[in-house]
């Protein structure tokens, strides 16, 4: 009898913890409010528009420099634009006549339009550095067609690789675009003056970029 009312007894209480256990649990999953298994405190919240750090402004330097480029690659496109009047007519290789006797134009038309995005919009003249430095010297060395063609080659290049440069000092997206867009159809030119071949580096060559003396940083400093 004794061993009987202990067992009945033990069943009791076991009961008893159970269901104390059972509404334990009802009511800390109630207080969970339906938050997902593993997540606690409050849920960050969601949203479907990503965050967004407002763009820095430029600085003076930035600006001042943009305008120096801008009126230098004009500089540069017009000393080009000359040496295409001068001497383009020497080309007599059909393949290049075409091309050559309407880069004259388009150089110019490409220095109007860069003249077009400045600040001040004030007409600048041929680059004197890069005609004294670059042109006159190639030209006096040159005894055939080829070393005319490798003159406009050379040009092209310096053009390419100074606008490239020139890129990375725009702060505006449109500019960017429009400098590269000017590189790009130099870079072609390269291509067509050296029958098609396909470039070995993966960079172009910072060597083909003009001078630091050719660069118009003081408006007083006029090319020609």
């Amino acid at each position: 009898m004794t061993d009987g009312a202990s067992t009945m007894s033990s069943r009791r209480a076991l009961l008893k913890a159970g269901g104390v256990g059972v509404l334990t649990t009802a009511f800390l999953a109630a207080c969970a409010d339906d938050k997902p298994a593993g997540v606690s405190g409050t849920p960050a919240p969601e949203t479907s528009v990503p965050p967004t750090v407002p763009p820095k402004a430029p600085t003076e330097a930035q600006l001042l420099q943009v305008q120096v480029e801008l009126r230098t690659l004009a500089s540069v496109e017009l000393a080009v634009a000359n040496a295409y009047d001068a001497h383009g007519s020497k080309i007599t290789e059909a393949g290049l006549v075409p091309l050559v006797s309407r880069l004259g134009d388009e150089h110019r038309d490409a220095a109007e339009a860069l003249i077009g995005l400045t600040d001040a919009k004030e007409a600048v003249g041929p680059n004197k550095v890069v005609k004294e430095t670059v042109i006159d010297p190639a030209v006096a060395e040159i005894t055939d067609e080829n070393g005319i063609r490798t003159l406009f080659r050379n040009l092209e290049s310096t053009l390419t690789a100074t606008y490239i440069k020139a890129v990375q000092s725009m702060v505006e997206p449109a500019l960017r675009e429009d400098l590269m867009s000017f590189g790009g159809a130099s870079a072609r030119r390269v291509t067509a003056f050296s029958n098609g071949s396909i470039p070995t580096q993966a960079q172009y060559p910072a060597s083909d970029l003009i001078s630091n003396n050719a660069y118009l940083t003081d408006k007083s400093k006029k090319a020609e």
